[in-house]
């Protein structure tokens, strides 16, 4: 019995790196047997962009199995041969795997050496620069390696690069030398334990800006050139020193690696990615235009803050499989949302948390296509599927509600320990979830975590409302659908919107008169008529003005063709008129996006002609063309 249990075992292991992707099955086969690993990579980069990047690879590890060992590598080895403690042996290279053979493997201590040939789809490369971007499981498309989150190492890198190349990457640059006319080699320091996903480098042409901002080395590079745009670099530099001062506060752990480096990237393709000490962001988030609105200044140090906060929450302390990946985002959110209200003490964050993460989160939990916040993974190579509304809005809103349930103290206190007892390593959800039940044994954790988190959805509330019946979600905190019987009854319930006093209170009102338009409670047209009171009337917040704007374009969109012709001239008028900036802008750019009647056309086409309008930046501009 015991042999054919053995056998099982051993066939699915095989099984597990048969096919491609790094399977659950394949990372913990390795996780058992595999540690204390170190890559010394040599990658050569040429400044020809359909030239292929080359490089050699040595990985030092532990190994304490008795069976065959894969690295990951889906692209060209070298040579047929792979050295391992310094002999060489024919390995197998097929479904992104490269086997070596258990009988040249030894325990304890192994070296393994491979040269290769690296695919072109994770170094994001153009005519002059480029930038790695590994997550989930994309280094193994560079280099071979092993691509799960909780095999951390140390990297040694070096890198040869076109000489006039500037290169950013997680550990200090140690030397810059000269290996021929025109190109030279950068060699860079150990690196902080990190998985796989983090480690990245960026080089190209770039402008480099160092300054040191409260004792604190801030470093960034960009390929920015309107002098305007630069000038923001010293305010940028400060927003990443406080978001990296309130951090350490918070968690009682100091920045935890070697050096807090940027880059600033134009077209990318995410808000930013955490990598430490090469941290990468959007240019069009971080530099502003000429007349940027309040929501734009608090976007910036949200994603700036966001990214810093992943340097505890993430990098730190890494989840265990990608299953988790939504702990180290909500963990980001929660802490950019706190930085944020801390920075700009005058906006309303309440209203603010509501626009950013409820209107998203119910958008998509209330569809069929929703799921839980945790959800199964059975392979890397489907990690990106896990990532939308649910873990960047919901998963927020779920935080705020722990917090209010164990009080703040008594959580910042649970995920100091949890910082702590797993600093440098990897944790689940799961294992959080225990250190804070324990923290606050009397707030029922455990069920709460059931609920928010395992399962999927929202409530459904049905309402019937009286003239003395308060309105439902009264102070706007609800993640609950609220349905009225009918048409009769919306109207009816927009009727007092006057009887809402706070923002809050009146965003909420908004929200359920679109849900019931999605429930078919009312029709577009009809909803429409209602909101035309609220963006005609004295508001003075510009955030709930903007929500406004926002939910009106989503119901215009929906309305009969004599109605949306009226109300695009309404909302035409409003976007040159309206005493608030904010809704004139967010009006400008929703009707230059979506105007159908032909004389507002006119205007928006008189209007992009002239290009005459300060609200509107090139961006646009560009949008409206």
């Amino acid at each position: 019995m015991r042999i054919k249990f053995l056998l099982l075992i051993c066939s699915l292991a095989v099984f597990a790196w048969s096919q491609p992707g790094v399977s659950l099955e394949l990372a913990q086969y390795r996780a058992r047997h595999v540690s204390h690993v170190e890559y010394d990579l040599q990658l050569s980069v040429p400044f020809e962009r359909d030239s292929a990047v080359t490089g050699m690879v040595t990985l030092v590890f532990d190994w304490a199995g008795d069976g065959d060992l894969p690295i990951d590598f889906q692209g060209r080895l070298g040579s047929e041969f792979v050295e391992v403690n310094h002999r060489r042996c024919t390995v197998r290279h097929a479904s992104e795997h490269i086997v070596i053979p258990h009988d040249v493997l030894r325990p304890g201590h192994n070296q393994v050496s491979i040269t290769f040939t690296s695919l072109d789809q994770a170094l994001n490369r153009h005519d002059d620069y480029l930038y790695t971007l590994f997550v989930p499981d994309h280094a193994r498309s560079v280099f071979p390696c092993f691509d799960q989150p909780d095999l951390k190492a140390r990297f040694r890198l070096s890198l040869q690069l076109p000489r006039p190349w500037l290169a950013i990457s997680n550990a200090r640059q140690l030397d810059r030398r000269a290996v021929a006319s025109a190109t030279d080699v950068i060699h860079y320091a150990e690196s902080d334990p990190l998985p796989t996903y983090l480690f990245s480098f960026t080089a190209g042409r770039f402008e480099s800006y160092s300054t040191t901002h409260d004792g604190r080395d801030i470093s960034i590079l960009h390929r920015e050139t309107d002098p305007a745009k630069v000038a923001q670099l010293p305010h940028i530099a400060g927003e990443m020193a406080h978001a990296i001062q309130w951090m350490e506060q918070y968690t009682g752990i100091k920045q935890p690696f070697s050096k807090y480096g940027t880059v600033v990237l134009p077209g990318y393709q995410f808000g930013g990615m955490e990598h430490p000490g090469c941290i990468q962001l959007r240019d069009r988030t971080i530099f502003l235009g000429p007349n940027p609105s309040p929501d734009e200044r608090m976007k910036r140090l949200q994603l700036i803050a966001h990214e810093t906060a992943h340097l505890w929450f993430g990098d730190l302390v890494t989840m265990r499989w990608f299953n988790d990946v939504w702990t180290k985002e909500v963990f980001a959110n929660f802490m950019a949302d706190k930085v944020c209200r801390e920075r700009f003490p005058n906006l309303d964050h309440d209203l603010a948390f509501m626009r950013a993460h409820y209107i998203p989160a119910m958008a998509t939990d209330r569809s069929r296509g929703t799921h839980p916040i945790q959800q199964p993974l059975t392979n890397l190579n489907q990690a990106g599927l896990l990532y939308g509304n649910i873990i960047y809005h919901k998963a927020p809103i779920m935080m705020r509600k722990l917090e209010q349930r164990m009080g703040e103290r008594e959580l910042q206190h649970g995920l100091q320990t949890y910082l702590r007892r797993f600093a440098n390593s990897n944790a689940t959800w799961d294992q959080l979830i225990d250190i804070l039940d324990a923290q606050s044994p009397q707030a029922g954790i455990g069920e709460f975590d059931r609920q928010w988190v395992k399962h999927k959805g929202m409530p459904l509330v049905d309402v019937t409302l009286a003239d003395d019946t308060p309105l439902p979600n009264a102070d706007g905190s609800d993640y609950v659908r609220y349905r009225l019987a009918d048409s009769a009854a919306v109207m009816a319930y927009v009727s007092r919107w006057s009887e809402l006093t706070t923002a809050q209170s009146r965003l909420a009102a908004v929200m359920i008169l679109y849900d019931n338009l999605l429930m078919r409670r009312i029709g577009a047209d009809g909803a429409m008529s209602c909101m035309m009171p609220m963006l005609q009337s004295p508001e003075a917040d510009d955030q709930l003005l903007a929500a406004y704007a926002g939910y009106a374009t989503s119901i215009l969109s929906r309305t009969t063709p004599s109605v949306r012709s009226q109300a695009e001239h309404k909302l035409w008028q409003l976007a040159r008129r309206h005493p608030s900036r904010v809704l004139r802008q967010q009006l400008l750019r929703s009707l230059g996006r979506m105007v159908q009647s032909p004389a507002v056309v006119d205007s928006v086409y008189a209007l992009w002609l002239s290009q005459s309008e300060p609200l509107l930046s090139t961006n646009d501009l560009t949008r409206i063309a």
